[in-house]
């Protein structure tokens, strides 16, 4: 119930049951699964070919490719076909589960990428604008993203490899740095400081968003957000739903009994040169 799984991640499968469950290992998370649609079981030498990501055809959207029956999602890769000539060079070819024929698609179209995308604030950026108005799924429900499946697609599609929960991804980066015991100004300051030269992820305990920047004295972040408080002018507060990738600014909360988002967050986590 904390995760689902896109079309074409690679499983083990660990146990069967007589009535159609299977649980199931994806690197990332555990768990079962029910009567699922999968390809024939694979030796280890393809498993470790469809493993092999940096030799992969990257998806960097949400699409279902012409002729394909299955719906392929950011964040996942597939094996490129062999032998690519001048005359095939213009297009991408690669093989998907259960599809009845490798897909191919025009080369410089947006949607893939041979090999991982390289690592740029722009590019990333590029694609985590593109997920803006995307529904928000706990675990992946119906099909939306929660906070950290949204980090862990984003950055899969640059070969950068996270956990899965926030939590976990709060512990990783190139470098990470503690957000705790400091004001909110020392906070913002240590967090623009990083954003400079790099990619920043920001976790307060629950969630996780991604660091945009500064405009006007506010700051903002990136995130699949599920719902916020924000006071009454009567009193009190009330619950917001948002259930979507929305750009907020991180004073949301404030005045609640939950705390401004600025004053909740322990941990920068950052990817890049600095």
């Amino acid at each position: 119930r904390c995760s689902g799984l896109h079309p074409g991640e690679l499983v083990l499968v660990t146990h069967e049951t007589s009535n159609g469950w299977v649980h199931v290992e994806s690197g990332h998370t555990d768990g079962w699964l029910q009567r699922p649609s999968w390809s024939a079981p694979m030796t280890a030498a393809a498993a470790r070919r469809w493993a092999q990501a940096g030799s992969n055809v990257h998806v960097l959207d949400d699409f279902t490719p012409p002729g394909g029956a299955t719906r392929l999602r950011m964040g996942t890769s597939f094996p490129a076909t062999e032998g690519a000539t001048p005359e095939t060079a213009s297009r991408i070819q690669f093989e998907v589960p259960l599809a009845a024929a490798p897909i191919e698609i025009p080369a410089e179209a947006p949607t893939v990428h041979r090999g991982p995308l390289p690592l740029t604030r722009a590019a990333l950026l590029r694609l985590a604008f593109a997920r803006m108005g995307d529904p928000y799924g706990w675990g992946g429900y119906r099909g939306g993203r929660d906070c950290s499946r949204l980090m862990f697609d984003i950055l899969a599609s640059f070969g950068v490899q996270l956990a899965r929960n926030s939590a976990l991804q709060a512990t990783m980066g190139a470098k990470n740095v503690s957000l705790e015991g400091l004001s909110d100004a020392e906070k913002l300051q240590q967090i623009a400081a990083l954003n400079e030269r790099n990619v920043v992820l920001i976790y307060m305990p629950g969630h996780i968003m991604l660091y945009l920047g500064e405009d006007a004295g506010a700051h903002f972040a990136l995130s699949s957000l599920s719902e916020y408080r924000r006071p009454c002018d009567g009193g009190g507060a009330e619950t917001v739903r948002l259930d979507r990738v929305e750009v907020t600014t991180l004073e949301l909360g404030r005045g609640t009994d939950r705390t401004a988002f600025v004053e909740r967050l322990t941990r920068a986590i950052v990817f890049g040169p600095g």
